[in-house]
């Protein structure tokens, strides 16, 4: 069944045809609220909070749309929102020792080999503003068009090209650096 009978369904009082919805998209939406929350937990509760107000806005959704990016772009949207709530509460917030951004590059430079080198590069993108690291993670990681981002981001088509191509070119120089820096 497509997207549009479970919304259907659901508007129609089927909880359970909700659910359906909620298991097809709850790791894509996990994916973007674990960008840019400050924890594990963060993540969890904003995820659930992103369903939440996709439920309560359903009966607005545009079926001449596509269902997946509507989502994308409430997800897109309530993560900014709430990881700028967040950072105005506090700079500073203790990470788990397993996602510090600093103890991954020193692992992943111990042993230079391929799968060290893809540590780094997600070391390096988890130190990229919220929004960056969203870009990357609809492009590289779900796969999706520019024109889609552009729909999801709210920003034009080159924009998200000159900004993809601007990411890339800051993740090559910190690679470089880290790299540089292990050498010497």
């Amino acid at each position: 069944m497509d997207d549009q009978h479970y919304i259907k369904e659901t508007l129609r009082g089927n909880t359970k045809a909700y659910e359906v919805l909620v298991n097809r998209y709850k790791d894509m939406v996990y994916a973007i609220a674990f960008q840019f929350s400050f924890s594990k937990e963060d993540s969890k509760e904003l995820a659930q909070n992103i369903f939440v107000k996709v439920f309560e806005n359903l009966g607005s959704f545009k079926s001449s749309a596509k269902f997946s990016t509507w989502l994308y772009r409430i997800a897109y949207n309530t993560a900014i929102s709430e990881y700028n709530k967040q950072k105005r509460k506090s700079y500073f917030t203790e990470l788990d020792e397993h996602t510090h951004p600093e103890d991954l590059a020193l692992h992943a430079l111990d042993n230079m080999i391929v799968n060290e080198q893809k540590a780094l590069l997600e070391c390096e993108v988890k130190k990229l503003p919220p929004e960056e690291q969203a870009l990357i993670h609809f492009f590289y990681h779900e796969n999706l068009p520019v024109a889609e981002i552009s729909s999801i981001a709210n920003i034009s088509e080159s924009n998200v090209k000159t900004k993809l191509f601007r990411i890339r070119q800051k993740l090559a120089t910190a690679m470089k650096s880290v790299l540089y820096e292990k050498t010497n």
